[in-house]
């Protein structure tokens, strides 16, 4: 017997969120008319964040209340697919924020170090607007270092989208779609070629547990927290 058993596999949730797309559009605008009042941007191929903008807590925002009620649903299903039981854990919106991205603006990749669950949900997502990337930062199965690297002028003897050597995969994207994964995962996105807008929602999370009896890891209820 001759074969690869593929392990340790990363889960990312996805679901459709079945908003309207009138209720979408006013997330969008609500998102664009941030945009338009403060922009600081690290360089012209950067997508437009609102966390660095000063925008970053749409989930105390009434107009996206809705949204993030449904959110909450999803995050408990995806806890239960990972084989956990969401009345053990309360999950808690840190961050939140909009996200624009113009003709030939990306998002580099990134990892969020303060962050448990990843959010993204797609308002608008235009043909051609950049899928969302999941690097694999560990490179399992690359036996030395470079040995999946891209020379053009030393062509490798492999197939680069083999599961086996793939650095990076994309994930699909779509209006009304709803992402959730693992914060320390690294991802970005594509260079949009649309000339239409995309817009998009990201959240940052935090875990804590019900019930901290006996619990020596995780954290414990926010209501038992002191501010020093």
């Amino acid at each position: 017997m001759n074969e690869i058993a593929n392990l340790f596999p990363l889960s990312i949730y996805q679901a459709h969120l079945g908003l309207s797309a009138e209720e979408r559009q006013r997330m969008a605008d609500a998102i664009i008319a941030q945009k338009r009042e403060r922009t600081i941007k690290k360089n012209e191929r950067s997508s437009w964040t609102g966390d660095v903008n000063g925008f970053l807590d749409l989930h105390r925002d009434p107009r996206f209340a809705n949204f993030f009620s449904q959110v909450a649903i999803h995050i408990n299903r995806y806890l239960s697919l990972l084989g956990l039981n969401p009345a053990e854990y309360q999950v808690h919106a840190t961050r939140s924020w909009g996200t624009v991205t113009e003709k030939n603006e990306r998002i580099n990749y990134h990892i969020h170090d303060n962050s448990a669950i990843s959010v993204v949900y797609y308002l608008t997502y235009p043909e051609n607007a950049g899928s969302l990337l999941f690097q694999d930062a560990n490179r399992r199965n690359e036996l030395t270092p470079g040995l999946f690297a891209v020379n053009p002028k030393h062509p490798r003897q492999y197939k680069p989208n083999a599961i086996s050597a793939m650095q990076a995969k994309t994930t699909i994207c779509e209006e009304d779609l709803l992402l959730l994964f693992p914060s320390k995962v690294s991802h970005g996105t594509e260079m949009s070629k649309s000339d239409e807008t995309r817009v998009s929602i990201a959240i940052d999370t935090l875990i804590t547990v019900a019930d901290a009896t006996g619990e020596e890891f995780l954290l414990p209820p926010v209501d038992t927290w002191k501010r020093l």
